[in-house]
């Protein structure tokens, strides 16, 4: 009889390796799931100061708390799928694999979104920098819009496949087959295809972040004298792009690893007929990276985005009671944005300020300079007056 442990066939080891290798991949395992648990804390931490900060657009807010959640989302599939093959397993086999294809749909979809997440950020603020130029979006409508589009476009994807091993291929039967739904895939190759998609969906994301962030550079050069509200849209901006854009590069970093490995898993495949034990820890460590770039996207957040930082260091403040700030004693958290707004409107009053005092004074010095001239004409033209009475009066004596 075939041994089988989270898809890896042992029967070609021994009795030790069967048993060091069961232990290691249940290890493995346990350490995932206590890892995406704390995520899912902590993510649920980050979407609240996410909503509460107001240094960023509400399209903008809305496509940050999707990616930090997707992750969230394939960690709550996994524990599901977990729970529901060993916990539960006294469960008749047809309602143990009706709730196997719910956290499968639940979190192919998750990983075909979070495909195209990054794309959609870069839409988004290209979008908003047309929309500079007429109405703006305050409601969040078009992040709505591009979330909706996404849920859709991974479910129809995640339901395709699976209907496809299901009627098709004939790969799965929801009443008779034992093994997890979650090891189904249409074909091998499918897993890099997807893997490639990122990849591609990235670069242009990055490329239209990066353009974007340029032209507001320029804009800022150009409305260096046009009234403060058109220069802080920009700074704000720019501001937020700072911050997602080095997050965003992780994910770059991600998508050439799992490329690596998704390939190297279907040709193991593809070559041995079979899901060895060296295929499965490509699989497992694809999750574990995934896993690392959702806990990487939220901590990089919270140092680099200063109202996440600000808003951090105060509540651990309160956790470890320590003594709060004077500024956040006179004023609660909430304030702390429109704080920093004000700092950077009388930074910028003050640029202006300068630059208008510095053309006055200059001014200024040329006026006198007039004057001088002036005053020495006159002063000659009475000199001359005075020789020419002089003058008169000595021929008149």
């Amino acid at each position: 009889m075939d041994i089988v442990i989270d898809g890896i066939d042992l029967h070609n080891f021994s009795a030790l390796s069967q048993l060091k290798i069961q232990r290691f991949t249940e290890n493995l395992t346990s350490a995932q799931y206590v890892g995406n648990i704390l995520h899912l804390f902590v993510n649920l931490y980050f979407n609240y100061g996410i909503l509460k900060t107001s240094l960023m657009h509400p399209n903008m807010k809305i496509l940050v708390i999707t990616i930090s959640s997707q992750y969230s989302v394939i960690a709550l599939g996994r524990i599901g799928e977990t729970l529901n093959s060993k916990v539960f397993d006294h469960k008749p086999i047809v309602v143990t694999n009706t709730i196997c294809i719910f956290f499968k749909v639940l979190t192919d979809t998750a990983m075909i979104t979070s495909c195209t997440s990054i794309l959609l950020v870069g839409v988004e603020r290209v979008v908003t920098m047309v929309q500079r130029k007429g109405r703006i979006d305050t409601n969040g409508v078009l992040g709505f819009a591009m979330l909706g589009s996404m849920v859709l476009f991974g479910i129809f994807f995640s339901l395709s496949t699976l209907l496809y091993d299901i009627f098709i291929a004939e790969t799965f039967d929801v009443f008779t087959t034992a093994t997890s739904c979650q090891n189904l895939y249409t074909h091998p190759l499918i897993l890099p295809l997807c893997w490639c998609f990122a990849g591609v969906t990235f670069i242009i994301g990055v490329w239209l972040l990066y353009y974007v962030y340029r032209h507001n550079k320029r804009m800022l050069q150009k409305h260096l004298n046009d009234p403060l509200a058109i220069r802080y849209q920009y700074a704000t901006s720019n501001e937020t792009l700072r911050a997602l854009l080095p997050a965003i590069a992780g994910y770059g970093v991600m998508v050439v690893i799992g490329v690596i490995f998704s390939f190297y898993s279907v040709y193991a495949i593809l070559s041995t007929n079979q899901n060895s034990f060296d295929v499965q820890m490509a699989f497992q460590l694809l999750y574990m990276i995934a896993d690392f770039y959702g806990i990487y996207f939220v901590v990089y957040f919270f140092i680099r985005f200063r109202p996440m930082k600000k808003r951090l260091r105060n509540h651990l403040r309160l956790l470890c009671l320590l003594p709060q700030n004077v500024a956040n004693t006179i004023k609660p958290i909430d304030r702390a944005d429109p704080v920093q707004q004000t700092n950077e409107y009388f930074h910028q009053l003050s640029n202006v300020w300068n630059l208008n005092a510095n053309e006055a004074i200059k001014g200024k010095e040329k006026k006198p300079a007039k004057k001088e001239k002036k005053v020495e004409k006159t002063t000659k033209t009475q000199k001359i007056s005075r020789k020419i009475t002089a003058d008169e009066r000595s021929n008149t004596l």
